[in-house]
């Protein structure tokens, strides 16, 4: 799901389905190259797998923790076997450079379709009741920029 962060209100929610994958990917405000996160829903946690990117640069890991693994990929840097457990993720969308993208089964799906930039997002784990789904709920794709709220979001099992 995804909540708005000041007010904790669901304002959209995306189906993981069986494999409880998902990426974000987004452009690193600095050094201006992509970086891909990985996480897992695992126990209702929200479990980082994996984090990759082509720059060293402010907020970017630069070497292993125990049991993780540091490698260079092709033209990345990715840092894997990861097991590092969240409740949720905090992070406020990009307004200028950014550009955060959800990846869920192959699709990517604009945060900025959703939400304002530079709006606080609160994702998390949570089920959705079929109630919301029937009338229209928020899913990610019935969004459009006019009627984004000014807030964020939670990734969920439907």
């Amino acid at each position: 799901m995804f909540e708005d962060g000041q007010s904790g209100s669901v304002v959209a929610y995306e189906g993981l389905g069986s494999s409880n994958r998902f990426q974000i990917k987004y452009t690193h405000s600095i050094h201006r190259t992509p970086v891909i996160e990985t996480y897992i829903v695992k126990s209702g946690f929200i479990v980082q797998k994996s984090i990759a990117y082509k720059n060293f640069g402010v907020g970017m890991p630069e070497n292993a923790g125990k049991g993780e693994r540091f490698r260079k990929v092709k033209d990345m840097y990715v840092l894997d076997r990861m097991n590092r457990e969240f409740p949720y993720i905090d992070l406020r969308t990009g307004r200028v450079i950014a550009d955060h993208v959800l990846i869920v089964k192959g699709e990517k799906k604009h945060f900025s379709t959703i939400v304002k930039p530079g709006t606080w997002v609160r994702i998390q784990y949570g089920k959705i009741n079929l109630w919301n789904i029937l009338k229209g709920g928020s899913s990610i794709e019935n969004k459009s920029g006019d009627d984004r709220a000014a807030a964020a979001g939670t990734v969920g099992e439907i």
